[in-house]
């Protein structure tokens, strides 16, 4: 099956080699928590806050670091228009430094700037594909905008591409009750276009917490879906770790360097639970970035090791991937550094 290439296997060992060399490779940065949509699963719009994000900070750490990647994903909607400011900025930084920068989004905000970095394979998008009927679409997204959206899917079409069965484009797909019957033909959609289909599990965070027990999808139902889509598929559907939970500098939009309080890694919304943070420091302050957060990672490793045993394997994993084979992977590189 293709792969998405900012989550391929072989970007995943770029990332992780440079890692080994104490070198953390990608910057995951929340443009800001606005969003134009109120997804039921979504905590975004009751945050309302918008970027702070220094961009001249960012360019002195693409100027000294051995950055491959940005990743904006998650936490509002990075398109939305005032957030898009920063968007384009970093787009052009990304583009003088021969960085790649990969962007979770529901689509509504693309125009042309946007779409002629997509073109120039400097953006990668994964955008929300939770469904393809305009009523559901209405429910999920609780939007009036469901024939923009589905348009702007046909849009993004246009600029799949493909190489080495690596695609620029992914889509993120949230099984709920709501969908349940749709998710093997929105996984059929997405290969017969050469998009990666990119299953998430409900997370039990924000709004979703409200109306969880209504909609959240239960082990039984989603080894059901997964059988159905291997059936098709003639192959394990494997959800690809995110290179930035190990590999990554997370900048929140207040300029702070922050990582999950449990375990350190970059991202903390891989649990499927309300995540914790702790800031490790701030993005003014950016000198000895790697030793800082691996400080912090060397004090949580033992904690790591005690849990990872009593995780459970969840059909799709947490939103960066298999939570187990992750954390597996995150022990056996980190102790290295003791």
């Amino acid at each position: 099956m293709i792969e998405y290439l900012p989550w391929s296997i072989q970007e995943l060992k770029k990332s992780l080699d440079l890692y080994n060399n104490r070198k953390l490779s990608i910057l995951d940065i929340e443009i800001g928590s606005s969003c134009n949509l109120c997804c039921i699963y979504c905590d975004s719009p009751q945050r309302n806050i918008y970027s702070n994000i220094n961009v001249d900070k960012i360019e002195e750490i693409l100027n000294k670091e051995e950055i491959r990647w940005i990743f904006i994903c998650g936490l509002g909607e990075p398109l939305e228009q005032r957030n898009k400011e920063h968007i384009i900025e970093i787009l052009k930084l990304c583009k003088k430094y021969s960085v790649k920068c990969s962007i979770f989004s529901n689509s509504l905000g693309l125009d042309d700037t946007i779409l002629k970095y997509l073109k120039e394979k400097i953006l990668y998008m994964l955008v929300k594909l939770d469904s393809l009927n305009k009523s559901k679409i209405e429910k999920i997204y609780k939007t009036d905008q469901s024939d923009r959206i589905l348009l702007n899917l046909k849009i993004i079409e246009k600029y799949v591409s493909v190489k080495n069965n690596l695609t620029n484009i992914a889509a993120s797909i949230v099984p709920t009750k709501l969908n349940k019957y749709e998710v093997p033909d929105l996984v059929k959609f997405c290969l017969q276009r050469n998009i990666f289909p990119l299953i998430g599990e409900l997370e039990y965070s924000g709004s979703a917490k409200k109306i969880f027990n209504d909609i959240f999808l239960s082990n039984e139902e989603l080894l059901e879906i997964e059988k159905k889509i291997e059936s098709f598929i003639s192959q394990k559907y494997n959800i690809p770790i995110c290179p930035a939970v190990i590999s990554g500098i997370h900048i929140d939009c207040n300029n702070n360097i922050i990582v999950d309080k449990l375990t350190g890694l970059s991202c903390s919304w891989f649990w499927l639970k309300t995540p914790k943070v702790k800031k490790i420091t701030n993005l003014m302050v950016n000198d000895s970035l790697f030793e800082k957060i691996l400080d912090y990672r060397n004090s949580k490793l033992e904690n790591v090791k005690s849990m990872v045993n009593k995780i459970k394997i969840k059909p799709f994993g947490g939103c960066g991937g298999n939570i187990k084979y992750l954390l597996e992977k995150y022990i056996k590189i980190q102790e290295k550094f003791i």
